[in-house]
């Protein structure tokens, strides 16, 4: 497993006590009590369901887990700001008896992506580290051509998944549900009004005529392909000619 900071990965709370009864998939199980627990701040790949197959690196994933989950295993669960997702699950950060970060390996691993969702940002520089080194050694699902960083026209109308796109932003629109972020390419990008307070307003206005790397989950949606994005982390400004600012997080 590749290394990230202990300090910033080990259990920070007491958490709660459980055990394992099944695994599910890459970041899905089923506790003891019988429990469905999502792993927060991650997003692995899908496993098919009847005539549609499994996205590439699900069955890795999935395996991966169940390798170090076996039936009665004890873990620690560490919660979130948010209790649950909309299916009922618990969302929670899960942990060995002896303290090893499941998210961070499965990220360190490349079997994982990074999944950044305000206000749940517990141990955030911790997955950010393993995915950011995964990345540059292009470990596990980094090492695939889809998930490298991408021009836009690469994307195909179909899209879905996690993706890093680069492109020029042309215009920047202010509404009361976000702002839009128009690029030149096929992809639009919305911040949401409800996580501008993790946002530089000032960077973000200072975007167009400038080259950005968006990251985050991409599907379509009326004729074009979307990805929303909800914190600095996920946008960033490369050093290059014509890029002046990078929209760090305000605070």
């Amino acid at each position: 497993m590749h290394a990230a900071p202990d300090a910033a990965c080990a259990p920070d709370s007491p958490g709660s006590r459980a055990s394992i009864e099944y695994v599910i998939d890459g970041d899905t199980v089923i506790l003891g009590d019988g429990e469905h627990l999502r792993m927060v701040g991650i997003d692995t790949p899908e496993l098919g369901h009847g005539s549609t197959p499994d996205q590439p690196g699900a069955a890795a994933a999935r395996d991966w887990l169940r390798a170090r989950l076996t039936p009665g295993t004890p873990v620690l669960t560490v919660a979130d700001t948010e209790d649950r997702d909309r299916h009922g699950r618990l969302l929670r950060h899960l942990f060995l008896s002896d303290g090893t970060n499941l998210q961070a390996g499965l990220l360190a691993e490349g079997l994982a992506t990074p999944l950044v969702i305000p206000p749940s940002l517990r141990y955030l520089p911790c997955y950010q580290h393993a995915a950011d080194t995964a990345l540059g050694a292009q470990t596990g699902l980094w090492g695939r051509r889809e998930y490298r960083s991408a021009d836009p026209e690469t994307l195909a109308p179909d899209t879905r998944g996690f993706r890093i796109v680069r492109d020029r932003v042309m215009q920047v629109h202010w509404t009361r549900g976000g702002a839009w972020l128009e690029l030149s390419g096929p992809l639009s990008v919305t911040i949401p009004a409800a996580n501008f307070a993790e946002f530089d307003r000032k960077a973000i206005a200072a975007l167009p005529g400038q080259r950005a790397e968006f990251r985050g989950m991409v599907y379509p949606q009326r004729g074009r392909l979307r990805l929303y994005l909800r914190h600095p982390v996920n946008l960033r400004v490369p050093a290059e000619p014509g890029n002046s600012v990078a929209p760090d997080k305000s605070k």
